[in-house]
C-alpha cells in the first residue's frame, strides 16, 4: 500500500488553529445547548456543531462574533442554501468592507476598492 506524505502545517496556521478549541467551548456555553440558527422546519434544536460565518480563512477565523452554535441539519441547510444564508446573516462575505464597498486585494488593508463589475460571487448569471 502506497502512502501519501502528510502535508506540513505552517507554524502560523498551527498558532491560529490553537485558539479554536477555546472558541468552540465559548460558543457552546453561549448557546447553552440550543441551536442558534433555528431554521424552521429542519432544526433539531440542539447545538451540535460550530459554524464559521466567514469560513476558516482570514486573519481571525475563530472570533466569537463570527461563529454560530448550530445543529447538524441547520449547518447542512446553511451550506446548501448559500444565497439565502447570506441574506439571513448565517454567512458573511470576507471581501466586503465596513461601508459596503469591496475590499481590493491590490490596495493596502483597510482601503476600499470599487465594487466588482458583473454578478455577485456565487449568483447565477442569466444568459
Amino acid at each position: 500500500m502506497r502512502r501519501s506524505p502528510v502535508r506540513r502545517q505552517s507554524a502560523r496556521r498551527r498558532r491560529r488553529d490553537a485558539t479554536y478549541p477555546a472558541a468552540r467551548q465559548a460558543v457552546y456555553a453561549r448557546a447553552d445547548g440550543a441551536c442558534e440558527a433555528r431554521i424552521w422546519p429542519v432544526c433539531t434544536g440542539q447545538c451540535e456543531q460550530v459554524h464559521h460565518k466567514a469560513g476558516r480563512g482570514g486573519p481571525d477565523p475563530h472570533a466569537l462574533d463570527g461563529l454560530l452554535g448550530v445543529c447538524h441539519r441547520c449547518h447542512e441547510w446553511i451550506e446548501l442554501n448559500r444565497e439565502a444564508s447570506y441574506r439571513l446573516g448565517f454567512l458573511v462575505r470576507r471581501n466586503v468592507g465596513p461601508v459596503g464597498g469591496y475590499v481590493s486585494s491590490s490596495k493596502p488593508a483597510g482601503q476600499l476598492g470599487p465594487p466588482p463589475s458583473g454578478p455577485a460571487p456565487g449568483s447565477k448569471e442569466l444568459r
